[in-house]
């Protein structure tokens, strides 16, 4: 499974700032900032602790952020979630907390020929002043797995701004992702978010299971903008899935099975 985010999650702060466009994408399962076609299964619960830096002083326009989201499968290819983050630079005042809902719905899946799709749209409403406009996300993609490439799988589609100001950038743009299985337990994704915008960015880097239900992960971003937009982040992610009868022959303690990124 991916990465359960960038499909529904707890908050993202920092209003318009360009160095959060990435992160600010990710409410519900996605790769880095692109959404993927998947969704959480029924009753699935994912938690995510997020760490996002730019790696230079404060004057040059450094800052770090410490963030939560959460991601639910609520049934029928569908799931929900919630974002929140804090910000942390070297101006001295609070910034605005901006508020993420979303939603995603899988309208269609075929596992036989690797196939899914998917349409969503997420809310980001500022809290507090000084945050700026409400702006929403729509987009639908699709995505294909290639057993001949060891289980890639490719993403693609696009989105399209609702209440963007002429002065935020671009209103639409397009959405390309890569997930390549590298061995059970280890796993790269890199992704692209196209347009001059809050959320032009791609970005590029690994995920770890560490436990059967958690993962780690780490990226480096890059900034349509230019080099002063990119970051690096670590995040650590926890999937809660609903008890289930062991079937005949199955081992309830099965620490072999798949985890979070295979």
């Amino acid at each position: 499974m991916r990465k359960p985010r960038p499909l529904a999650c707890l908050a993202a702060l920092l209003a318009l700032a360009l160095p959060y466009s990435a992160r600010e994408a990710r409410a519900q399962t996605s790769l880095w900032t692109v959404p993927t076609a998947e969704s959480l299964p029924e009753r699935e619960t994912y938690l995510e602790f997020d760490f996002d830096a730019h790696p230079t002083s404060y004057k040059k326009g450094g800052f770090q952020s410490y963030g939560v989201f959460l991601v639910r499968g609520v049934g029928k290819g569908v799931e929900v979630g919630v974002n929140a983050y804090f910000l942390k630079d070297g101006d001295g005042e609070s910034e605005p907390v901006e508020l993420q809902s979303d939603i995603k719905w899988r309208f269609y899946n075929d596992g036989k020929k690797g196939l899914q799709a998917a349409v969503g749209g997420i809310l980001f409403a500022p809290v507090g002043r000084g945050g700026g406009d409400t702006v929403g996300m729509l987009y639908a993609n699709a995505s294909k797995t290639v057993e001949g490439m060891k289980g890639a799988e490719l993403t693609g589609g696009g989105y399209r701004l609702v209440g963007q100001e002429r002065e935020g950038g671009s209103r639409a743009g397009a959405l390309v992702g890569y997930f390549q299985p590298v061995t059970r337990k280890l796993c790269f994704m890199a992704d692209w978010n196209s347009g001059r915008n809050r959320f032009g960015y791609g970005a590029a880097g690994f995920g770890l299971d560490v436990s059967k239900n958690g993962v780690l992960y780490s990226a480096y971003y890059f900034g349509n903008e230019g080099r002063g937009n990119n970051f690096f982040g670590v995040y650590y992610g926890h999937r809660f899935s609903p008890r289930r009868e062991a079937s005949a022959g199955e081992s309830e303690a099965s620490g072999d099975e798949d985890g979070p990124c295979s």
